[in-house]
């Protein structure tokens, strides 16, 4: 298979070419499994309806905290700020996950390893693996430089 742009030999099913980047429109592969008259799969839609569910939960602990608040507080809005206070918990806690999926997901592909996306919970210790991301030659890149100088390219 040759990359639809710049003529780069891919392997079988690659999606992009890893000299010019460009994607590749004509790389469908069907497994031994599958016979040729199935239909590609199709990518991944966002999960829009964990989003929404997620979106819901807190509404609806924001709602029943604001309720069960004493109404004879002498702080009127107090169950108001502490649902206020349970969903950006929430929130944080979702953004942290998400941040460290990416994370794992960023390290990976680099050919790291993904446990280094935990180190970025460390204040000042996140800071360095960035900036060892950033300058720092991956390990996937050194792969790709000695495949090529065995190719002979």
């Amino acid at each position: 298979m040759y990359c639809d742009a710049c003529g780069e030999i891919l392997a079988e099913g690659t999606r992009f070419c890893g000299q010019c980047g460009a994607p590749q429109t004509g790389a469908v592969v069907l497994s031994s499994a599958t016979s040729a008259t199935s239909t590609p799969t199709t990518a991944r839609q966002p999960p829009w309806a964990v989003i929404a569910v997620v979106v819901v939960v807190l509404l609806l602990a924001l709602w029943l905290v604001s309720m069960f608040s004493s109404p004879m507080s002498p702080y009127p809005f107090g169950g108001l700020v502490a649902g206020f206070s349970l969903i950006f918990f929430l929130m944080g806690l979702v953004a942290t996950v998400i941040f460290l999926v990416a994370n794992w997901k960023i390290a990976t592909k680099a050919g790291y390893q993904g446990v280094l996306s935990l180190l970025m919970l460390i204040p000042v210790v996140n800071l360095v693996i960035y900036l060892m991301f950033a300058f720092g030659e991956w390990p996937i890149e050194r792969d790709l430089r000695e495949l090529r100088a065995r190719v002979g390219k």
